[in-house]
């Protein structure tokens, strides 16, 4: 089961990142915008295979981390993916953004 969590674990993610940054702007959590993941990778110069590329690499990284972090227990599994995904979310804004800087230099 906690395997299972950890494929829909970006999905989740991304979805609840999305509602909340919306509800703090005082917009409904369903009105449409481009926050999603996948949005801020294409935004941020990535093709549409490097976005999926990357997506599914941070997939399997926290799919390999719940195999070997079964045993720690489920709260405490919950806990290390819960940080590693926030990790790797301000990891990759910072990247994207680094990544707008060069693209907007070479234009």
């Amino acid at each position: 089961p906690v395997v299972a969590l950890s494929i829909l674990f970006i999905p989740i993610y991304d979805t609840l990142r999305v509602f909340l940054r919306r509800m703090l702007k005082g917009h409904s959590p369903f009105h449409a915008d481009k926050t999603h993941l996948h949005h801020l990778l294409l935004e941020g110069g990535f093709t549409h295979m490097q976005t999926t590329g990357i997506l599914l690499a941070v997939n399997m990284l926290l799919v390999g981390a719940t195999i070997g972090l079964q045993q720690i227990g489920l709260n405490k599994l919950l806990a290390v993916l819960t940080i590693l995904a926030v990790s790797l979310n301000l990891l990759l804004n910072q990247w994207i953004q680094v990544r707008k800087k060069s693209i907007a230099v070479t234009r």
